[in-house]
């Protein structure tokens, strides 16, 4: 394992213990009860044991609370799908960029189907907090790069 924020990938990071429900059909009371017995902010969503969607607890928020939904609105309506997921061999660099990019904070690891893990904004800051300045320096200038490619600095 690399001890580089740039090179570690997400299955050195992230959590294992993943809680799904294979049950879209579940009322959001049940999913929100499941996910405050575990204490967890989120339910990976399977159907027929594959991966369709997440549902979290921003989506009980924005879509059943503030809405005005009533609470025996299935799972379906309001998860976030298409499931936006990653391999376990994707670096940490690449799921931040998604993260960032698709304003996201939760990010399934699947391989083959089949959930692995996920990576939490929790995961990447406690990461982060281990790197020295070099470190921060180089996902600086690489942040940078994608923003700016005609502005890229040199690093020397």
């Amino acid at each position: 394992m690399s001890t580089k924020p740039c090179g570690i990938t997400v299955s050195d990071i992230m959590t294992k213990n993943v809680v799904s429900i294979d049950a879209p059909t579940m009322s959001a009371k049940d999913a929100a009860e499941i996910m405050t017995d575990c204490n967890i902010g989120s339910l990976v969503v399977t159907e027929d044991n594959l991966p369709i969607g997440i549902l979290t607890d921003r989506d009980l928020m924005t879509k059943i609370v503030s809405k005005g939904r009533l609470p025996t609105t299935s799972v379906r309506d309001i998860m976030s799908s298409p499931l936006i997921a990653a391999p376990p061999d994707e670096t940490v660099m690449m799921i931040v960029d998604l993260m960032y990019t698709r304003n996201i904070r939760k990010v399934p690891i699947i391989d083959k189907h089949v959930v692995k893990g996920i990576v939490t904004t929790k995961d990447i800051v406690t990461q982060f907090i281990t790197c020295n300045e070099d470190d921060i320096r180089e996902m600086y200038y690489k942040s940078i790069t994608k923003l700016y490619p005609p502005y890229t600095p040199k690093i020397s």
